[in-house]
C-alpha cells in the first residue's frame, strides 16, 4: 500500500440521508410546485424529469432538510443496478429546486473526502460489483443505508485524491462531449439523408434545432452542418432506378 493511504468503509467521509415519504394523495397538479426526486427520476449519471411529481413550496422545516442542493450525489435504492447500469447521478443547477423522496440516498461529502472523487468511487466497477452482490433479491431488488456506507474505501491524502479526480473526471468530461458530439452528428445526417431524399417534407425548423447542437463545436463547423443551399430551388423529379443504370442483375434467394 502507498504511504499515507488507508483502508475505511465509505460512511465514515459522507453525509449520509434518505429522502421524506411525501404521500401521493397530496401531490401537487401545479407546475410552479418544486419537484419530487424519485428513483424513477435517476438514471445513469443524469436526473430524467419525465413525469415529474411535484410538492407544494413550503416553509415546513422538517421538509427543509430534504432540498437538494447542486454537488449533491444520489443513489436510488431501488433497483439501483439494473441492466443499462447504475442509477445515480450528480444534482446539477438545473435539478433545483428539488426534494429528495424515500428510497433515494443523498449523499454530501465530509473534509476528509474530496467531492469529485465520490462519484468516481461510485461509478467503479466495485461497487458496481459491490452492488450486485449486496442486492436484495425480491420482487424490488434493493440496497440498504448500512449496505452503501459499509462500502469498503481505499484512500489516499486529501491533495492526491484531487490529482486523481481531477485527471478522471477531465476524461470523463472529453468522453461525454464526444459521445455528444458523436450523437449530434448521427442526427446530423439523418436530416441530411431526409433532406436528399425528401427535400419537400424537410422542415427548416428541424434544421434549425439540430444546427445549434453544433454551433459551439468548431470541429463540426464545416460545410456538413449548413443548409442545402443549392437545393432550395432545385427541380426534382421522380424517376426509376434503372433509368441511370447501364447494367443491372437481380439475385434470387439461390443466389442466381
Amino acid at each position: 500500500m502507498n504511504d499515507g493511504w488507508k483502508k475505511s468503509i465509505l460512511g465514515h467521509h459522507i453525509e449520509f440521508l434518505t429522502g421524506y415519504p411525501f404521500k401521493s394523495t397530496e401531490y401537487s397538479e401545479d407546475g410552479e410546485s418544486i419537484r419530487l426526486l424519485r428513483g424513477d427520476n435517476i438514471i445513469q449519471g443524469f436526473i430524467r424529469w419525465d413525469g415529474v411529481k411535484r410538492w407544494r413550496n413550503t416553509t415546513d422545516p422538517k421538509i427543509q432538510r430534504y432540498r437538494l442542493i447542486t454537488g449533491d450525489f444520489v443513489i436510488a435504492m431501488d433497483r439501483t443496478w439494473v441492466k443499462a447500469g447504475l442509477k445515480a447521478s450528480i444534482i446539477t443547477d438545473k435539478d433545483i429546486p428539488s426534494l429528495l423522496v424515500q428510497r433515494v440516498a443523498r449523499l454530501r461529502t465530509k473534509k476528509s473526502l474530496y467531492s469529485k472523487l465520490l462519484p468516481i468511487l461510485i461509478r467503479s466497477h466495485k461497487f458496481e460489483q459491490y452492488v450486485k452482490g449486496v442486492q436484495t433479491e425480491t420482487a424490488v431488488p434493493h440496497i440498504s443505508p448500512s449496505q452503501i456506507k459499509n462500502f469498503p474505501v481505499l484512500l489516499p491524502p486529501l491533495p492526491e485524491q484531487k490529482a486523481i479526480a481531477n485527471l478522471l473526471s477531465t476524461w470523463d468530461e472529453a468522453i461525454e462531449k464526444t459521445e455528444r458530439l458523436i450523437q449530434a452528428k448521427e442526427r446530423c445526417f439523418r436530416w441530411l439523408l431526409r433532406k436528399l431524399m425528401s427535400p419537400a417534407t424537410s422542415s427548416s425548423n428541424e434544421y434549425s434545432v439540430m444546427s445549434d447542437e453544433f454551433k459551439d463545436n468548431p470541429a463540426l463547423s464545416t460545410a456538413e452542418s449548413k443548409p442545402l443551399k443549392t437545393q432550395k430551388n432545385a427541380k426534382w423529379k421522380k424517376v426509376k432506378i434503372g433509368s441511370f443504370l447501364t447494367k443491372s442483375h437481380i439475385s434470387g434467394s439461390n443466389g442466381l
